[in-house]
């Protein structure tokens, strides 16, 4: 069977592009000029998302190439919709033949190939001549090529589709409660310190020499991501010393806050299927006295970090304080009101988790298919 397909080197394949970083005084976030993609900051599970542009680029790409991360993290790949330009941190590269997508997955298989090959060297940049010689297996047949891209893609534009719904859904949450407690909020309403209607929570400093592949999850504020918790750098400590550490395990819902470091307002919430886990260091969980009070609390921290994010980094550290959470000053509606919003987003929240659970079964089926289709393990039919 593998007659049928043939080595190659990626010079022979594809063009490429390295990435040239043009003077910053011609970077902006008005969208003036192009897109600018720097390194991995704006790349998302597929595509890349424009938060930085440039308005005298040095090297440009368009939708017809794929991004490669050539700088630490190396190969991380990334497609785009349209013209681009990337800076030093990045290398764009076109299929000679239009296989665009299956480019974008023979990278993805390879570049893995070559950081578990790498003997532990940390590469902290690749240059256009490794790229270039990078040898590879690719079947003969452009139909093949197309079948195996077809299959992954498929699978991709299912798990795109549920991340979109996942955030519809959490946007709908978000404008039901501004509406009933922002815009419709009463003066008359009680108000209180925070820290007498939640409990604020430290984590533990969980030593890295105890971490091993299986047994209870910790969670780190680098597994923060989008709102919630991500499970791709999850690590685990044994069952046995996670038993002296009960008083750190989290509950379903509860709302996680980095207070310190870079990723310092950062935060997540808790689904069930990350659960069982335990709340590491440089963290805050911030966990409600009442439970129909947690999903008010939530939106409402939210909420509040978003307005203080926007301060100036000496004022953030300050408000970063315990001190000034407890005693921030929350509002109180009535009883009645927060039940209704906690029954109508728990609806809501169940079917984000369910999402979510669809998400990490077919991300897992595509990691299984993933090195099996492009190593000719798994034949697709044409």
């Amino acid at each position: 069977m593998k007659s049928k397909w043939k080595k190659v080197k990626i010079k022979e394949i594809a063009d490429i592009i390295m990435g040239q970083s043009p003077p910053s005084s011609t970077y902006n976030e008005e969208g003036k000029g192009l897109p600018f993609y720097q390194g991995v900051v704006d790349f998302g599970c597929r595509f890349v998302t424009p938060r930085v542009f440039c308005t005298e680029p040095k090297k440009v790409i368009d939708e017809n190439y794929v991004l490669l991360s050539v700088r630490a993290p190396v190969g991380e790949v990334n497609l785009t919709k349209g013209k681009c330009a990337i800076g030093r941190g990045n290398a764009g590269l076109k299929e000679k033949r239009g296989q665009k997508l299956f480019l974008y997955y023979l990278l993805k298989y390879n570049m893995r190939k070559l950081k578990n090959s790498s003997e532990g060297t940390v590469f902290s940049s690749i240059s256009k001549s490794t790229i270039e010689n990078l040898e590879i297996e690719i079947p003969k047949s452009l139909d093949e090529q197309k079948a195996i891209a077809s299959v992954l893609s498929s699978l991709d534009d299912k798990i795109d589709l549920l991340h979109r719904q996942n955030k519809t859904l959490e946007k709908m949450a978000e404008t039901l409660f501004r509406q009933w407690f922002v815009e419709e909020a009463k003066e008359d309403w009680e108000e209180k310190k925070l820290e007498e209607v939640c409990v604020i929570r430290n984590g533990y400093a969980f030593k890295s020499e105890t971490y091993q592949e299986i047994g209870q999850k910790i969670i780190r504020t680098l597994n923060f991501k989008n709102g919630f918790v991500n499970t791709e750098k999850i690590v685990y400590i044994s069952d046995e010393l996670a038993k002296f550490f009960s008083k750190y395990f989290l509950n379903r819902k509860d709302f996680l806050l980095v207070m310190v470091g870079a990723n310092i307002g950062n935060y997540a919430v808790v689904t069930k299927d990350i659960l069982p886990a335990l709340q590491n260091q440089n963290m805050w969980c911030f966990k409600a006295l009442q439970p129909d009070f947690q999903f008010y609390l939530n939106y409402y921290l939210k909420q509040m970090i978003k307005e203080k994010k926007n301060i100036v980094s000496g004022s953030a550290r300050e408000f970063f304080q315990k001190k000034v959470f407890a005693n921030f000053i929350i509002p109180i509606p009535e009883n009645i009101k927060l039940r209704q919003f906690n029954e109508i987003v728990e609806d809501i929240f169940s079917k984000i988790e369910n999402n979510r659970t669809q998400i990490r079964t077919l991300e897992k089926l595509w990691d299984t298919l993933l090195p099996k289709l492009m190593s000719g393990q798994i034949r697709v039919k044409i």
